[in-house]
């Protein structure tokens, strides 16, 4: 009995101190920089999770990280630091405190670049230290000093001098000045052009897809950038699960550098089946087939059908991507749609062919012509169009974010001219939205968002607007506790028949309260009218409501409940419930 005693005693004893565990305390350093990097990087915070045996074991795991902590501050320019460690044993947890006694940071008194001179006739450019993130007079960062130097590089790569490298480097440190001079000797190499193309790794995609795809030209001066922009491209493009592009170490015959593209190839067929939901339209889902490497040349043909409570749409996209130029695609559509909603039934065919264009990161726009037939029933005014139509859509988004921006502006303008065959007149309908995000906290946790959108429809006889293309109130964006597209002037029976001319404002401040959890109030105003511009005439309409955000890696779900504060009578209910995908703009 005394030895099965004796046995627990000691296995619960060795049990406790191998799972003795401890937090650590940095104390006497206020750099955050610092620090940070300290619990990254020292093993008392990467092997915390691997707690000692013993207290001895903390004390000897502590005492040899004091090399690592000093290469540390020294990265940082504090020199003189001193760094004293004590290791408290308390009931269940040690405390491991690290006292730091920082001294003087030591600041950069000279940063000089010897480039060695070229036989070429221009040579490599000088290189501003303000161009590399260099500035003297400011604390000594080895991180900062080893970025300068591959901006180094990086500025001769792109200058024709991608075979430069650091030959030389010398870091003086100076205790009296409390300063480090550094010096850096650059050799240039000799100065290239783009040489012969070298595809591997390509099976399905043709050599000329991605000859379509190089920004840059054979016999040109080497430019890394025009490299970064291919490749970035290449990998856009998703025809390619890896892109990695290299040049030779040496200048050909012709003093060119060869070019190497190595891929390999992804699946260019996918089928895609998914589900959703729609406040209005009610459950929905969606199946589609895609392939992305037609005729091996990286077009695409995409099938899809939606089906959902009030709407069925099939839709088949054919995509030229980069016709012309990069950044530019040519695209064909063929849709057929039904759709049941409160002011109308619809039923549509049309083929458009446009031309979609990205002049800038921020730039959008598209231009092209659509052919349709258009059956309009269940309405205060039924008919059947045949339409020619010139859409014209142009966009800028300066903010910081698709599906979640918090900081920027943007605008965007969409204009559609349109033609009635059988009545040999048009209109054209116009919708203008400009907006802007202004953070008030620094990490963007509070954040007023608002957005202003004005709607016009040019025609001299609205008849000639079939009630499909007219502008209404009520969505997911504008008014958002009113009933669907029911905004507009009202005929006697309070049903909605459209209007040519549309004000909407909208106000959000979106706090957020957790990594994964946001909260939305907002405020909506606005009307429709029948004049072709917003007379501001009468009662505004407006809502007032509280939303839910929901971060996940896919964008914010939304979840918003509107209130009417202008009820109409037997037409609005006492609030609107919406789901989606992404902020509201």
């Amino acid at each position: 009995m005394l030895k099965k005693l004796l046995f627990f005693i000691l296995f619960f004893s060795s049990y406790a101190e191998a799972s003795l565990s401890y937090t650590v305390q940095y104390i006497g350093i206020d750099d955050t920089s610092v620090v940070k990097t300290l619990r990254s990087s020292t093993q008392l915070s990467t092997l915390k999770k691997r707690p000692p045996d013993s207290i001895n074991a903390v004390r000897y795991r502590a005492e040899s990280d004091i090399p690592a902590i000093l290469n540390v501050l020294h990265a940082f320019g504090y020199y003189e630091a001193r760094v004293e460690i004590q290791v408290e044993e308390g009931f269940e947890t040690a405390v491991v405190i690290v006292d730091i006694d920082p001294g003087p940071v030591y600041k950069i008194e000279k940063f000089r670049i010897d480039i060695k001179e070229s036989k070429e006739k221009n040579g490599p450019p000088a290189i501003e230290l303000k161009n590399i993130g260099i500035t003297l007079g400011k604390s000594m960062n080895a991180e900062r000093e080893v970025s300068a130097e591959l901006k180094i590089l990086q500025i001769l790569s792109e200058c024709g001098y991608p075979l430069s490298s650091i030959t030389d480097r010398k870091i003086v440190v100076d205790g009296e000045s409390k300063t480090v001079r550094i010096n850096l000797e650059v050799t240039p190499g000799p100065f290239s052009k783009f040489g012969p193309l070298t595809i591997e790794g390509n099976k399905r995609v043709k050599p000329l897809f991605f000859k379509e795809k190089l920004e840059w030209k054979e016999g040109a001066s080497y430019n890394s950038a025009l490299v970064d922009e291919t490749q970035k491209a290449l990998v856009e493009s998703g025809l390619f699960s890896s892109v990695i592009i290299t040049h030779g170490q040496k200048l050909d015959n012709e003093k060119e550098l060869p070019m190497l593209v190595e891929v390999a190839e992804s699946r260019h067929r996918s089928i895609n089946i998914g589900v959703s939901y729609q406040t209005y339209y009610g459950p929905g889902i969606t199946v589609g087939w895609e392939n992305r490497n037609m005729a091996g040349l990286g077009q695409r043909l995409s099938l899809q059908g939606d089906v959902t409570e009030r709407s069925h749409t099939g839709l088949g996209t054919y995509i030229f991507p980069n016709f012309g130029r990069i950044g530019q695609d040519y695209v064909w559509q063929a849709q057929a749609m039904h759709q049941d909603i409160i002011p109308y039934s619809e039923r549509t065919y049309n083929i458009t062919n446009r031309l979609e264009i990205r002049t800038h990161k921020k730039i959008r726009m598209s231009i092209g012509a659509r052919g349709e037939r258009l059956y309009v029933t269940g309405s205060p005014q039924n008919g059947t169009y045949w339409l020619i139509e010139a859409p014209f859509y142009f966009a800028w988004n300066g903010s910081n974010s698709l599906l979640n921006p918090t900081k920027g502006l943007f605008f965007q303008l969409a204009a559609n001219p349109s033609m009635s065959i059988q009545e040999g007149k048009g209109y054209i309908r116009s919708v203008f939205s400009a907006g802007n995000y202004l953070p008030l906290t620094p990490k963007h946790r509070f954040v007023i968002a608002q957005k202003l959108t004005i709607g016009s429809i040019l025609s001299k006889d609205e008849h000639l607007i079939p009630l499909s293309k007219r502008l209404y109130g009520g969505s997911e964006e504008d008014l958002r506790g009113y009933a669907y597209q029911s905004v507009s002037p009202l005929n006697s029976d309070n049903q909605p028949y459209g209007g040519r001319s549309a004000f909407f404002f909208t106000l959000e401040t979106r706090f957020r309260l957790s990594k994964t959890i946001g909260l939305v109030p907002f405020f909506d105003m606005g009307n429709v009218y029948e004049e072709i511009l917003p007379t501001f005439e009468g009662r505004w309409l407006k809502s007032l409501g509280i939303g839910v955000r929901y971060f996940s890696f896919m964008g914010p779900f939304r979840l918003d409940v509107g209130f009417p504060l202008e009820k109409r009578e037997d037409i609005d209910n006492n609030y609107r419930i919406l789901a989606s995908i992404g902020q509201t703009f």
